[in-house]
């Protein structure tokens, strides 16, 4: 069974900052869909930062599905993003997340290990795609993906939920063509500890290299869920 959560650029994407977000917090973090033109759709966000490596988030949260006996354990997130050749040398960091809790906490104040943390980002200093290890920390992929200005690079990432083993894994990424799948070493990592409710939370988070701003867009933003690996 399959259950497609599709054009989400067009549902609200929540600016999150402050220091808990990002070390150094971005001046202005917005998100705004675009009305007219070429870009007509799209998802456009821009960071606006005093200082070097400044930057924010924004997150837009969506509802995990249920279906009587199944276990949507394979989980897609596609998109196209787009970054022009006059913005992309002050990107430092680019992240795309989704965070997924099936299991809500039973309050604020009481955590539990409910968490998926398929979180990645490519990293402007050594060119990688890293993700979270278990520790969280960011992790080299071993794999540098191209970013290719003024174009549309459609982007692929998948997950897998082991429910009986209380871990996740992110399984590969496609980046404009490109497929790299994620070595078993950086699988099976275990459920991260948290208070929060059941939630599909998709961010999108970058860096400034250099003091200024920097802006990029996202379309075709697509959250697939499957009980068979797809």
């Amino acid at each position: 069974m399959r259950v497609v959560d599709d054009n989400l650029e067009s549902f609200p994407w929540i600016e999150q900052g402050g220091t808990n977000i990002n070390p150094v917090p971005a001046l202005a973090y917005i998100a705004e869909q675009i009305s007219s033109g070429p870009f007509a759709g799209a998802l456009k966000i821009t960071n606006i930062s005093e200082q070097a490596l400044g930057g924010a988030l924004v997150t837009c949260k969506r509802p995990v599905p249920s279906a009587l006996g199944i276990v949507f354990c394979y989980v897609g997130l596609d998109m196209q993003v787009y970054i022009a050749s006059d913005e992309l040398p002050n990107l430092a960091r680019l992240e795309l997340d989704a965070k997924i809790v099936r299991t809500s906490a039973p309050t604020s104040s009481t955590p539990i290990e409910n968490t998926e943390d398929y979180s990645g980002q490519w990293n402007q200093s050594n060119g990688q795609w890293q993700i979270d290890d278990a520790q969280p920390k960011w992790t080299n992929s071993g794999f540098s993906p191209a970013l290719v200005p003024d174009t549309w690079m459609p982007i692929s990432l998948r997950y897998f939920y082991d429910q009986s083993n209380g871990k996740f894994s992110v399984l590969s990424i496609n980046w404009n063509g490109a497929s790299y799948a994620i070595s078993a070493s950086l699988q099976g990592i275990p459920l991260l500890k948290s208070n929060w409710g059941a939630v599909a939370a998709l961010q999108a988070q970058c860096e400034t290299l250099q003091p200024g701003s920097v802006t990029f867009l996202l379309k075709n933003i697509v959250l697939t869920w499957s009980d068979r690996a797809f």
